[in-house]
Order: C-alpha cells, then sequence, then structure tokens
C-alpha cells in the first residue's frame, strides 16, 4: 500500500511539472456566503396555464418570511491554462443536490457542479473556442448577487442556464458561436410529445470601445420543430437582439442593456414572465418582449462602493387579445472591501412579478419577494 501511494504521488509530481513546462497554470477560489430575510408573498409563486385561464394556479397557501443562511452557489474553484498558442480553462462550484429554489446549503450536501470547461488555439488572424462557456447573448450589468446574477431575470440579458456547450471563433471585435439548441416547449396540446432540431443556435456579438464608454451588440437566432406522436410538425423559431453600454465617469460609472426576443423562454433566456410560443388557431403565436437593466454606481474609495440597478420586462402577444405579463426590480447594495480578495456586501432587493394579463383582458397581481441581507465574498488563489 505504502509503494502504491509512493508511485501515485510520483506520478502526480511528474504530471505537474510536465504541465508547468508545457503551460502557465493559474488556480483561484472564492468562497461565498448568502446571509438574507426574505419576504414572499403567497401570489409570487403563481401563473397562468395559459393566456385563456380566468385565475393563477400554484398559488401559496400564505405569505412568509424565511432565513436565507447557506454557502452561496456561487462558490467556485478553477485554474486558467496559458501556453503559446494553446490555453483553457475550468471551473467548478458548490451546489446542493436538490432544484435550485432549495434552500439547504450546500455544504450540507457537498454537491458539485461543471461551470466552465473549454479550451482555445489562437490560429494567428483568430481564436478558436470549444467547449462549456457562457453563451455571447450574456452582459453583467447589475452586482446584486442575491439571485445569483444581478437583476437578469428581470430585463437583463443571460440564459435560464448561464453556461453553454458550444463552438466559437472569434477575430478581434467579432465573435460567432454556435451553441447547443435550447429545445424547450411546456404547451398544453397535441405538439407536447417530442421536439427536433436541424441546426445548432447561432449567436454573433460585436465590442466597440470609445472611452471612456464601452458598446456591445448581440444578436442570435435558433429553430426547432415540436411534434405530435402522429409525426405532425410545427417550428418554432426565436429571435434575440440586445445591446450594452457601460460608461466611467472618475469614480462614477452607469451600465445600461436594452433587448427584444421573440419567443425567449422557448430560446433558454432567464426570464420572470411567459415569453413561450403558444399555439392558437392551429399555429404558433410569438411572444415578443422588451427589457432594460440599468445600474448607477460611485466608488467612493478603495474600500467603499455605492451602486443602486432597476430592471423591467415586458412580454405580449399579438393574437391573443390582451395578453401581456410585466415584472420588474430594483436593488440597492453598498460594496465593502475589508481586505485583498475580502468583500462583504449589503443589499435591498424588491423582485416585483407585477401584473399579468389573460387574453380577455382580465389582470391578476402576482406579488413580489424583498430581500435585505449581506452577501459574503473570499477571494484566494
Amino acid at each position: 500500500m505504502k509503494k502504491l501511494i509512493i508511485m501515485l504521488a510520483a506520478l502526480a509530481m511528474v504530471a505537474g511539472f510536465t504541465a508547468s513546462a508545457m503551460a502557465d497554470v493559474s488556480l483561484y477560489g472564492s468562497a461565498r456566503f448568502n446571509t438574507y430575510s426574505v419576504d414572499t408573498d403567497k401570489e409570487y409563486s403563481g401563473s397562468l396555464a395559459s393566456f385563456q385561464d380566468t385565475s393563477l394556479t400554484g398559488v401559496s397557501a400564505f405569505d412568509t418570511r424565511d432565513t436565507q443562511w447557506r454557502m452561496g452557489n456561487l462558490s467556485r474553484f478553477g485554474a486558467i491554462f496559458k501556453g503559446d498558442t494553446v490555453g483553457g480553462r475550468f471551473e467548478l462550484d458548490a451546489r446542493t443536490n436538490q432544484p435550485d429554489t432549495a434552500t439547504d446549503g450546500a455544504s450540507g450536501v457537498g454537491a458539485m457542479r461543471l461551470r466552465l470547461l473549454y479550451g482555445t488555439w489562437n490560429f494567428g488572424s483568430g481564436e478558436l473556442l470549444i467547449g462549456q462557456n457562457y453563451p455571447l447573448y450574456n452582459f453583467a450589468i447589475s452586482s446584486i448577487a442575491y439571485t445569483t446574477g444581478g437583476l437578469q431575470p428581470f430585463g437583463g440579458v443571460a440564459y435560464a442556464n448561464p453556461r453553454v456547450s458550444q463552438i466559437r471563433v472569434t477575430f478581434g471585435d467579432l465573435k460567432v458561436a454556435f451553441l447547443t439548441p435550447v429545445t424547450k416547449y411546456d404547451g398544453a396540446d397535441q405538439y407536447d410529445y417530442t421536439t427536433e432540431s436541424k441546426f445548432p443556435k447561432v449567436e454573433v456579438e460585436y465590442d466597440l470601445k470609445f472611452d471612456p464608454v464601452a458598446f456591445q451588440l448581440v444578436g442570435g437566432w435558433q429553430s426547432y420543430d415540436a411534434m405530435s406522436a402522429t409525426e405532425d410538425s410545427k417550428s418554432v423559431d426565436s429571435w434575440v437582439i440586445a445591446g450594452a453600454g457601460k460608461m466611467h465617469f472618475g469614480p462614477a460609472y452607469i451600465n445600461l442593456a436594452l433587448s427584444y426576443r421573440i419567443n425567449g423562454t422557448n430560446y433558454g433566456v432567464w426570464t420572470a414572465v411567459d415569453e413561450q410560443a403558444q399555439y392558437v388557431n392551429g399555429d404558433f403565436q410569438d411572444a415578443k418582449t422588451f427589457g432594460a437593466v440599468g445600474a448607477i454606481g460611485w466608488k467612493v474609495n478603495d474600500m467603499f462602493t455605492v451602486e443602486a440597478s432597476a430592471g423591467y420586462l415586458s412580454a405580449e402577444y399579438d393574437s391573443l387579445g390582451s395578453a401581456e405579463d410585466t415584472a420588474r426590480a430594483y436593488g440597492f447594495l453598498a460594496q465593502i472591501h475589508l481586505a485583498p480578495g475580502v468583500m462583504i456586501q449589503p443589499e435591498f432587493v424588491v423582485l416585483d412579478k407585477d401584473k399579468i394579463k389573460n387574453a380577455a383582458g382580465q389582470e391578476f397581481d402576482q406579488g413580489k419577494q424583498t430581500a435585505i441581507g449581506v452577501w459574503w465574498k473570499i477571494d484566494f488563489k
């Protein structure tokens, strides 16, 4: 047994020295912790099963107040590899073995999830990336940590599953990615049997920089067929387009993102409203959604930064009468840096699902969720 351990240790040392000789390897990690008090209206979990319904389904029995006290799902560790022309990165994070809505701490379960794993090759005129990485349709605007992603589901630009398999090519400020399509359709009709995709999802991004302003423009498309049990099919097409700007003026900064999408839920976006294609009168009817999210901040000094952010999202269905679903959110935070890599972030966040209207124009309140607390972070490398 001792000989086996010595052999394994020797192999690990040889592998480590070999990797060091081939590429620069940087290890990093981040431990994060959530301490929030959360008030949730009973209507917050409710929704319309269809826009023909006359009441919300899934409504809780009563309003609740919970304490969230656990390791944050964004805690992670990873490594970055840099060679002459070839590089890569992997990253894991702490998760629960339950759905994302679970409140038990990841540290009590000990599960890990693959966040990033990709390789890159610089071929001179550009760079090739293959593996799992963030999509191009992803702009970080707000620094709110309670939602694990700013105010993204309330008007931002992001995926519900924020990292995806892809082949990406970069030429300077231009990026083109071919990604795994999201064939998501939950309609209660004959086309809810299965789905069929023939092409990858396609996204294109172009970046512009004019100090002190940086702009990003991105567009995406995907298409798949929703199938019935008799192999009849209907095409479900999704389009997204978004632009973001980040401006720095001394200690102040302003971030803003605007987006427009068609059938965003089918595309896989992170959303607080119903923006799925609806099967009505023998065909799929598009959900058209506009979103906006912005943040304004001030770096008082190296230790203290304050930020306010807000988001708005609205989905409409032209062929479903008055059907509409809106949501809005706002948040305030202060970043307090206690030491290099050590930060606490007090936050106040309101996530308001606002109103939803059915096709007949009946309006329903979907309630809101309010969180106040502190997000803790220690980065190490």
